[in-house]
């Protein structure tokens, strides 16, 4: 629980994790969640209303579905956290029993290197969240721009350009991004954790079992032993479920935004592709003819398709998606067969 702890406080403060162990009751604390999901809420359908008075420009549109798409995945994660609120809370109640718990300083020695790294990743991506939220920030503090410009396009039903209005709706973009960049964060690090604790727990049953000894004098106890195990494994597999309840949906939106999100990051690659039409829009045909000859091979380089690729080894495609999956079934069988021999 421990481990945890500073995850859960996060989500508190952001108002996803109530105190105690139930979940949300009228009062103060269900007032400013409400508050909170209001204000993030009018911040996406801003972006949302802007894609009409933009529609002509369809880069721009992109952009803008782009990242609505995000902030909308974290909403759904959000409503998701409410939602299941009481399969959280008894989630953690679990990993508080003494089932979950390490019998000797020998399997915390064995499980302690996950949650360390795991502690490091959560770290990391909080850093640099923190971080973003601050280079966003920078345009707002600094008093050599003079153009009126905010984070996002969104629509406003004022002149968002006009002090103080300005300062006000930049923070409040600001603040919304913000909620919502942390809110991905902190629900993902919370699967992340209960992924971690998963295997953990079948660490500490398998260490449970090599170590099952029978014992001459008192049998009953290895009998026990072993009643203790099949128990903890129940108790495993309760958790897995309630893990799979909570964070189902969770994965299958990332699944979807994710797939979205490649494709419209493909789509303005192939934008850049007009660049070399723009050429021929110039004066080029009083060009010496030596600056036609390179203003030719200029454009044939522009015509040069952009891929999206991983470390120049293979291209994002179709084609190279139905390799991967080829290929990790071969693994999973091979493994599977060589398992199944020892």
């Amino acid at each position: 629980m421990d481990n945890i702890k500073i995850n859960l406080l996060i989500m508190n403060f952001m108002g996803l994790w109530p105190t105690g162990d139930t979940s949300y009751k009228p009062g103060f604390y269900m007032l400013y969640t409400t508050v909170i999901v209001i204000l993030v809420a009018s911040h996406i359908l801003s972006e949302v209303i802007n894609i009409y008075f933009v529609r002509d420009n369809l880069e721009m549109v992109v952009g803008i579905i782009y990242i609505i798409l995000i902030e909308i995945m974290a909403a759904t994660k959000a409503v998701i956290v409410i939602r299941k609120m009481k399969t959280l809370k008894n989630t953690v109640k679990l990993i508080q029993s003494d089932w979950f718990q390490p019998q000797n300083n020998t399997q915390i020695l064995l499980i302690q290197p996950s949650i360390n790294f795991w502690k490091l990743i959560y770290k990391v991506f909080v850093t640099a969240s923190i971080g973003c939220n601050i280079f966003w920030m920078i345009p707002l503090l600094s008093s050599s721009t003079m153009k009126k410009q905010l984070p996002f396009l969104a629509w406003y039903p004022y002149d968002a350009a006009v002090s103080p209005l300005y300062e006000i709706t930049y923070v409040f973009q600001l603040v919304s991004t913000g909620y919502l960049t942390f809110i991905s964060i902190n629900v993902d690090a919370l699967i992340c954790v209960f992924n971690v604790y998963s295997c953990c727990q079948f660490d500490l049953l398998s260490d449970n079992l090599r170590n099952l000894e029978f014992i001459n004098d008192n049998p009953c106890e290895t009998r026990a032993s072993l009643i203790w195990c099949i128990t903890h494994h129940e108790q495993i597999l309760r958790f897995v479920k309630s893990c799979n309840d909570f964070f189902k949906w969770i994965l299958f939106w990332h699944l979807i935004v994710s797939g979205v999100s490649i494709g419209i990051t493909m789509f303005q690659l192939t934008l850049s592709n007009f660049v070399s039409y723009a050429t021929f829009e110039s004066d080029w045909i009083n060009f010496p003819h030596s600056t036609k000859k390179d203003l030719l091979l200029f454009s044939m380089n522009l015509t040069r398709p952009l891929t999206i690729s991983t470390f120049n080894v293979f291209q994002l495609s179709l084609n190279t998606f139905v390799k991967i999956l080829k290929t990790a079934w071969s693994y999973f069988a091979l493994l599977y067969q060589l398992s199944g021999k020892s």
